[in-house]
């Protein structure tokens, strides 16, 4: 028997199509659209905020991910 090593890395590349499909889907309250991206949403939302261009929008795009960790029922589920 032989053990082997492996290393694997992941990396999140968000698309701008789908940052504006996902900042449109929390504006407009469009769980369709949420559901869509279910488990996608927080590693969006966490590289929006990253990459907002000021403050109030990254406040914003954080107040959508409280929303989205907060929600009774929320997308991923």
């Amino acid at each position: 028997m032989q053990t082997t090593r492996v290393f694997v890395a992941r990396l999140e590349l968000i698309a701008p199509a789908t940052t504006s499909a996902v900042e449109r889907a929390f504006a407009e309250h469009d769980s369709a659209t949420l559901v869509k991206y279910a488990r996608f949403l927080e590693p969006i939302l966490k590289t929006m905020i990253e990459n907002a261009p000021n403050l109030d929008k990254a406040k914003e795009f954080r107040d959508d991910l409280n929303l989205y960790y907060n929600s009774p029922t929320p997308p991923h589920i």
